[in-house]
C-alpha cells in the first residue's frame, strides 16, 4: 500500500526528480534516488533535504570475548541476546527504529553544531543539501549553521519517517513474524 503524498511532497519531489536530471545522467539512477526517499524536507532559503527511506533489518549478531578468548559469562550473555533478538517482536522494532531514533536525538541534543551543505559538487541546483554535525565552527567553515526552525523541520521529518517505518515494521511482523530473521552469535577475533 502506497503513502498517500500531500500536495507539498509532490512538488518537493519533483523538483528533487529536476535537480537529480542535473546530478546523473542516466535515467536509471535517477529512478533509483527516487525510490529512496522516505520525505522530502523544506528548509530555509529553498533549500531541500531529503531523508531516505530505511530498510528492515533482519540480520542480528551478537560477538563475546576478544581476540578468540571469551569466559562463559560473555558466552552465555551473547547467547541470551540471540535468543532475545529471535524470539521478541519489540526488539526487532526497537533495533531497526535505533538509527531514526538517533537521528531525532542527536538533532534535539544541544552537543553538536549542525550545518548543511551543498549535496553535489557541480550540481546546476544548488538547493539540495546534506546536513552534518560539528564540534566547532572553525573546524567547518564550508558548512553553512542551520536556523533553529530547519532543525525542527528535520525533527519533524524524521518523525514523520519514523511513523511510517513503524507501519511497515508491523505490517512486516504481521506478514512473516519473526520467522525471517537472522541471529547469531560469533567469538571477537
Amino acid at each position: 500500500m502506497a503513502v498517500k503524498l500531500s500536495e507539498e511532497q509532490k512538488l518537493l519531489r519533483n523538483r528533487y526528480e529536476e535537480i537529480l536530471k542535473g546530478c546523473w545522467s542516466s535515467q536509471r539512477m535517477i529512478d533509483f534516488d527516487m525510490k529512496q526517499i522516505g520525505l522530502i524536507v523544506p528548509l530555509d532559503h529553498d533549500d531541500i533535504y531529503v531523508i531516505e527511506k530505511p530498510s528492515i533489518e533482519t540480520s542480528f549478531c551478537f560477538g563475546y570475548g576478544m581476540y578468540l578468548r571469551s569466559n562463559d559469562d560473555d558466552e552465555k550473555r551473547a547467547f541470551e541476546m540471540e535468543h532475545h533478538a529471535r524470539t521478541d517482536p519489540s526488539y526487532f522494532i526497537n533495533a531497526n527504529l535505533e538509527p531514526l531514533n538517533r537521528w531525532i536525538e542527536d538533532l534535539q541534543s544541544n552537543k553538536w553544531g549542525w550545518g548543511k551543505r551543498i549535496k553535489y559538487n557541480g550540481q546546476t541546483n544548488p538547493h539540495l543539501v546534506s546536513i552534518e554535525a560539528f564540534n566547532s565552527w572553525e573546524e567547518r567553515p564550508d558548512l553553512t549553521v542551520l536556523t533553529e526552525n530547519e532543525i525542527q523541520n528535520l525533527v519533524a521529518g524524521y518523525e514523520e519517517v519514523k511513523a511510517q517505518f513503524i507501519k511497515r515494521l508491523n505490517t512486516y511482523l504481521k506478514r512473516y513474524g519473526l520467522s525471517k530473521l537472522n541471529t547469531w552469535t560469533y567469538l571477537r577475533d
